[in-house]
């Protein structure tokens, strides 16, 4: 049981239990009372006087009116009971509700001669304990208790009698305090410290100490705490509580810090609570090497603060000394809190500023195995640092992240990572992101097309330049040179005728190197001789193309693009019947017509690319 484990619904009532009403158990077992009664933890309670003040305070309750309390300066059990409840008790203790023990009458009667001379009666009953001492008090300050005949002269009974006078005078004390007479109950008190700080108690002091804490005096508070150091007796957790709160109030750091160290050196421990209010004072000063203290200072008393503490510290640090920052996360992530995405946010941001990609990286993975979802601004960042360190492949994965939001636009970003990739020369990488650009862009299409030449795998260009134009890019010479030249490699003889045709619109004439890869594509016969004079081509030198050369002739590297001249882009515009654009061999048409996607702003004479053509679009 935990006998601060208070019941709700139990009434307190103020005086209810008593030093006279006990019974005297002895230091046996207590098999024969285990569930019947109840058994107060001897490691909490160690003595009468502390379990009367906690049941009459209501700092734990006792339902059933009886319970067993271990007196350490007797070295015996005690059944306490309320008052009313004697009969029941001698029933539980086994003895006759009619006979009288010397312990049933306040403890520290228990002589020869009571108070005043007056005979104790019943003294043939069973033998009582010795005299219950006042409680030990808290670090093993001497207690002030003389036993009797330990070095002074006067006698017994006189010695209880002036130990009776001054315990009554602390109950008064304790009276007055309760209900708000503090002024009395402080001359009081003063009139017993007067006659020897032996006869006071930490109840006493705590009584005072947390009713001038109440009431807002905290002066008086905390002169009542440093009176019961200066006495050797050390206030208990609540007085503490109390004067520290009030200062936390207040803002008085230097204060509460003070408190705090006393509390430390005589070995009384803060509650969780008031180091989560200490801790909240110094974040609200943003001042995070404080709350890191603080928190250190928890941990040591074997608390774990509550979660805003990590929270503060974590944010705190995020903007002056990141490393921390880190530090304190991690530790959070070994609590049983979860920690909102703003501190990983506000860690992640750190390191993009300071161009740390490896740990923005790594604070990201860690957010998404949680199932968190990091901003978009995250993302991009982190994507734009790989990109800028040559990272292709983690810029790559993460610019999927951003991608899979569909509201976010990361055209700039695709094109970014196609540079980076460009220039890393992973040639995939960048074929992927300009399949995804939302509109088809020439010079980039070129760009991959000709590395992918010069690697020998012209079908993979071809298929970029039948992507660029199912898409309805424009019409450039240097694309349709190029799709001219990747038929002719990869035996597309209608795609080369098309090609040639666009081609003769758009540049006027097709070059002999260009006559060349039609006869090549087409074959050296009558029709390319055909096609080359209708379209006003000459035959091809001597040289570069024979009916006796191989079938596959070298082929044509396109230059790198540049802007079309304004008189292509006219004739490009004011021909569009005419030029018309070369349709992918994957496009449908009827036989005997060449039939290719219309000018830009038209639209398509010719069905769509086909399910291949979206599929490589979207890999």
């Amino acid at each position: 049981d935990n006998p601060f484990h208070a019941s709700s619904q139990e009434p307190v009532t103020s005086g209810a239990w008593s030093m006279d009403q006990t019974i005297w158990l002895g230091d046996s077992s207590l098999e024969n009372l285990t569930g019947k009664v109840r058994i107060l933890d001897r490691d909490l309670i160690m003595s009468v006087s502390a379990a009367v003040e906690g049941l009459n305070r209501g700092s734990f309750r006792c339902q059933s009116g009886t319970c067993v309390v271990y007196s350490a300066s007797n070295q015996g059990y005690f059944l306490l009971y309320r008052q009313g409840l004697r009969d029941d008790a001698c029933a539980l203790a086994m003895v006759p509700s009619g006979t009288l023990h010397p312990e049933d009458r306040n403890p520290v009667e228990n002589s020869a001669q009571g108070v005043g001379g007056v005979p104790q009666q019943h003294s043939t009953q069973l033998p009582g304990p010795p005299p219950i001492q006042p409680p030990p008090q808290q670090l093993g300050f001497d207690t002030g208790v003389f036993p009797s005949g330990s070095g002074t002269s006067t006698p017994h009974s006189q010695t209880l009698g002036v130990e009776v006078v001054t315990d009554n005078k602390l109950h008064k004390v304790e009276e007055l305090a309760n209900c708000g007479n503090l002024q009395m109950a402080e001359e009081l008190l003063g009139q017993v410290l007067q006659e020897g700080t032996e006869h006071a108690s930490q109840a006493v002091f705590d009584i005072m100490i947390c009713a001038f804490a109440q009431d807002g005096l905290l002066a008086k508070a905390e002169e009542w705490l440093l009176r019961a150091l200066a006495s050797n007796i050390v206030p208990g957790e609540d007085s503490f509580n109390s004067v520290v709160l009030a200062h936390c109030n207040m803002g008085a750091t230097h204060k509460v810090e003070e408190l705090m160290s006393q509390m430390k050196r005589y070995q009384v421990r803060p509650a969780k609570e008031i180091f989560d209010v200490v801790i909240r004072m110094f974040a609200d000063r943003r001042d995070p090497a404080k709350v890191e203290e603080w928190l250190l200072n928890a941990g040591q008393s074997g608390w774990t603060p509550e979660q805003a503490a990590f929270e503060s510290v974590v944010l705190l640090y995020a903007e002056a000394d990141p490393v921390k920052a880190e530090e304190w996360l991690t530790r959070a992530q070994q609590t049983e809190y979860r920690l909102p995405d703003v501190c990983f946010t506000a860690v992640v941001q750190v390191f993009l500023r300071m161009g740390s990609a490896a740990k923005a990286n790594e604070w990201l993975s860690w957010m998404l195995a949680e199932g968190r979802s990091p901003s978009v601004t995250l993302l991009t960042g982190v994507v734009s640092l790989h990109i800028e360190a040559g990272n292709v492949p983690r810029a790559e994965a993460w610019l999927g992240q951003v991608a899979g939001r569909s509201t976010v636009p990361v055209e700039d970003l695709r094109k970014s990572l196609f540079d980076a990739a460009m220039r890393a020369n992973d040639v995939p990488c960048a074929e992927r992101q300009l399949l995804e650009l939302l509109e088809p862009c020439a010079e980039r299409t070129l760009e991959v097309a000709n590395a992918l030449i010069e690697a020998g795998d012209p079908a993979r260009a071809k298929e970029l330049f039948e992507h660029y134009f199912d898409r309805n890019g424009p019409v450039v010479p240097a694309l349709c040179s190029g799709l001219l030249a990747t038929c002719a490699a990869t035996g597309d003889a209608a795609g080369a005728e098309r090609a040639a045709r666009v081609l003769t619109v758009a540049s006027g004439s097709l070059s002999s190197a260009q006559a060349a890869l039609v006869q090549q594509a087409l074959g050296y016969d009558a029709r390319a001789s055909e096609l080359l004079a209708e379209l006003g081509a000459s035959h091809p030198e001597p040289g570069v193309a024979s009916p006796g050369s191989p079938k596959q002739v070298s082929t044509p590297q396109p230059q790198r693009l540049r802007p079309p001249s304004a008189s292509a882009e006219e004739r490009t515009v004011a021909h569009p019947a005419e030029s018309g654009r070369p349709a992918s061999g994957r496009a449908k048409h009827g036989s005997g017509t060449t039939v290719g996607p219309s000018p830009r702003n038209g639209t398509r004479t010719a069905t769509t690319a086909s399910a291949k053509s979206a599929a490589r679009r979207n890999p």
